[in-house]
């Protein structure tokens, strides 16, 4: 007979610290209580020999008792299956699981808000007395791939009996199939296949293997796949291949761990659009329809045993570790997506811990690469991982620039040396980037093509096997604070808690699917729609034309030395300006204001400066009126005088405009310090915002407008600063003739 299954998902009992809460709909995720019990009584519609009650995760511990009887207790995260055939009733049967969350040596951890619950789904599987207990399939193959095998071992449960093993192409076509008689409840069954077609991220090529014993059968897609470590990279197929990936946690939103299909679908295919090859699923076992998804789109993936800086001298600790990898290994060895096991994620670890770790794995799967998630000193991460067989090295190089980035607990390091240092295995960066870069593209850019160009580099150069962005999507995180938490949520995704994109996912996107990057990924900029009067009148004046252009350039380097650091914050001593007020762009028009705006720095006036203009001006429209960096709201008293605008016109006359701060003339600066601001001039109008990344470079240019006293013709404008704490900016003239 087939496999039966019954779903217990639904409304259940919850109780918190011997309080009754209701009901509460399963599986679910909640913020952690203490401890907590759901119970269920429910009638089973099966009516097979045998009967098991399976749950697919739970956090972080629970135990589990039906009708009475107690069936075991679960670690968090995993797979478990009890046999509840002698115990199990037609009708009225009761379920209770005893939960705990909270001051647990192993489950909760301090990197990601934690949730308690039954997170996963829960289910009654039915079958006959013999039984598969498990499948184990793997793949060897002949020369240039011609040719494969596949292996498929499997483990009864309830006898022996003859063994089929069936293999069919996506076609639903037969290409292998094979039986064989057990012994001892064990048989191994191979499968020769000609010209396999072979599964790759650009290729996720899947077949169908069927096994059954008596009646008794199990379903499921495998593939064919050969990855392994040669050298300093990654081979697949035959072809070096550098995984780009990215970080993801098995979270959405405030939904904790408990995720739709469709929001799990929608992740992963959003990460694979960016052009990523490989997501390090950490650091966690998540959802079994992850990795399934994986599969079928073409993403390889690691997994972890839910390790984050923990203290591997506990013991409990440590078993809760070692039995997560074991379930996991376990659960997901046949899947063809899955590239190595990792086995903990910046860990206070012991080398007995490592020795252990590994061992387990490649016991249980001696097909794939074992390493672990590492922020150690590189000369420690040398030895250890040689000395206990890992089989790649890993690091996570947080930092500010290239040649400035964590290199362990002995401080900062360069990524040249992290490479030089680290190269007679596979290296990958199993972090990257963070609050460091965040919403900062230029940054993020600089590290990615990093990365990237390292891959390109010769056999025994700094060559990069592989980088994981940190992180895919934001999360809560409280009690950790800025820089990288704000409001309750660690803001380094590059997409939001709900999937939204941020600054840094076209950067990303882009990069990894080998585009160039365009000049708006770096500046953004608002220009204020002027709407004016007969705008036939107006005529732009070349305010460039006879200036010392040399001057001005060395005027324009000597204003942002004096700018940096800001006056009164101490944290930006260390900040450059790399453009400082210069525009990013030509402009001929704002609104329907034409103007003559030319990309780059504008005039800038220290003493005075003299602009020649020769024609009639009913009313002059200025471009600037801005100081850098002195000025309103930013430094300085409103009112205080910074210099005059004088109209000289060809009558001898002339006509004086002061120049004060907060009234016709700001400071440049949209941000000061932490902050933006919003700098207002009671007599000028902002004409443009505009940024070059986020996280420093924010100006703004007012339009100021004065109107002739006379109808000579306007012969000159003087611009003088009588208050040397100030430098004036002109951006551009516009006459009203």
């Amino acid at each position: 007979m087939a496999r039966r299954f019954q779903s217990l998902n639904g409304m259940w009992n919850y109780m918190v610290n011997g309080k009754n809460m209701g009901l509460i709909r399963v599986p679910f995720s909640k913020l952690c209580v203490g401890q907590s019990e759901c119970a269920l009584t429910f009638d089973t519609i099966q009516d097979t020999p045998r009967t098991f009650l399976c749950f697919e995760g739970i956090t972080y511990r629970a135990e589990v008792e039906l009708n009475g009887e107690k069936l075991g207790t679960m670690v968090p995260y995993s797979f478990y299956s009890f046999d509840v055939s002698g115990v199990i009733k037609p009708r009225n049967n009761r379920l209770t699981v005893r939960l705990w969350d909270m001051n647990l040596p192993f489950g909760p951890s301090e990197g990601w808000e934690n949730y308690g619950g039954i997170i996963r789904d829960v289910f009654l599987m039915g079958t006959d007395d013999l039984m598969i207990e498990d499948v184990i399939w793997r793949t060897t193959f002949g020369e240039d791939y011609e040719s494969a095998e596949g292996e498929v071992k499997v483990l009864l449960n309830g006898g022996d009996g003859c063994v089929s093993a069936v293999l069919k192409d996506r076609m639903g076509f037969e290409v292998a199939s094979e039986s064989a008689y057990s012994e001892s409840g064990h048989v191994t069954i191979t499968l020769p296949l000609k010209h396999p077609n072979l599964w790759s991220p650009d290729m996720p090529y899947l077949y169908t293997l069927t096994v059954s014993a008596g009646e008794d059968e199990i379903i499921q897609k495998v593939g064919f796949k050969d990855f392994r470590v040669q050298g300093q990279r990654f081979i697949l197929n035959g072809k070096p291949l550098f995984l780009k990936g990215v970080c993801r946690h098995d979270m959405w939103g405030d939904q904790g761990h408990t995720l739709t299909d469709e929001q799990m679908k929608k992740d992963l295919r959003m990460i694979k659009s960016t052009g990523c090859n490989f997501v390090r699923l950490v650091h966690y076992p998540h959802h079994r329809h992850i990795i399934e998804l994986a599969d079928e789109i073409g993403l390889m993936v690691s997994e972890e045993p839910g390790l984050w800086w923990s203290d591997m001298h506990n013991p409990e600790t440590t078993s809760g570790a070692l039995q997560v990898m074991e379930r996991i290994v376990k659960r997901d060895r046949n899947h063809i997506s899955v590239a190595f096991w990792l086995c903990f994620n910046e860990c206070r670890f012991t080398p007995e811990f490592l020795q252990e770790s590994s061992a387990i794995c490649k016991e249980l799967d001696p097909t794939r690469p074992v390493s672990g998630a590492n922020c150690m000193d590189i000369e420690m991460t040398k030895e250890l991982f040689i000395k206990n067989g890992f089989d790649f090295y890993t690091m996570h190089p947080y930092g500010v620039e290239l040649n400035s980035v964590h290199g362990g607990v002995n401080g900062h390091t360069s990524l040249d040396i992290i490479l030089e240092t680290l190269n007679d295995k596979p290296l990958l960066f199993t972090e990257w980037g963070g609050l460091y870069v965040f919403e900062n593209p230029k940054l993020f850019a600089r590290f990615q093509r990093y990365m990237l160009d390292a891959w390109k580099n010769p056999d025994g150069g700094r060559v990069l096997a592989g980088s994981c962005y940190w992180v895919w999507a934001d999360m809560y995180e409280f009690g950790r604070g800025e820089h990288a938490c704000f409001d309750g949520i660690l803001n380094e995704g590059l997409v939001d808690i709900y999937r939204n994109p941020r600054v840094n996912l076209d950067v990303f996107a882009k990069l990894m699917n080998g585009a160039e990057l365009e000049k708006d990924i770096q500046m953004g900029q608002t220009i204020s729609p002027f709407t004016m009067d007969h705008p036939e009148e107006l005529t732009p004046v070349d305010v460039w034309e006879g200036q010392d252009q040399r001057a001005q350039a060395e005027a324009y380097r000597q204003m942002l030395e004096k700018s940096t650091p800001q006056e009164g914050y101490e944290h930006k001593k260390l900040r450059r300006l790399s453009h400082g007020p210069a525009l990013p762009d030509d402009y001929a028009l704002l609104g329907n204001l034409p103007v003559n705006l030319r990309k780059g720095q504008p005039l800038v006036i220290r003493d005075e400066l003299v602009l020649p203009v020769g024609t009639k001006a009913g009313a002059v429209y200025f471009l600037g009126n801005v100081s850098m960096p002195w000025g309103y709201p930013a430094y300085g008293e409103v009112g205080d005088e910074a210099g005059q605008y004088i109209l000289e016109y060809e009558d001898g006359s002339r006509k004086e405009i002061p120049l004060r701060n907060g009234i016709e003339i700001t400071t440049a600066l949209a941000s000061v310090g932490p902050s933006r601001i919003d700098p207002i001039a009671r007599k000028a109008t902002p004409a443009i915002r505009y940024h070059y990344d986020l996280n420093w470079e924010h100006y703004i240019i007012q339009l100021f407008e004065t109107r002739s006293a006379t109808e000579s013709p306007l012969k000159q404008i003087r611009i003088q600063v009588t208050d040397q704490r100030y430098t004036l900016l002109l951006y551009g003239v516009t006459i009203r003739k």
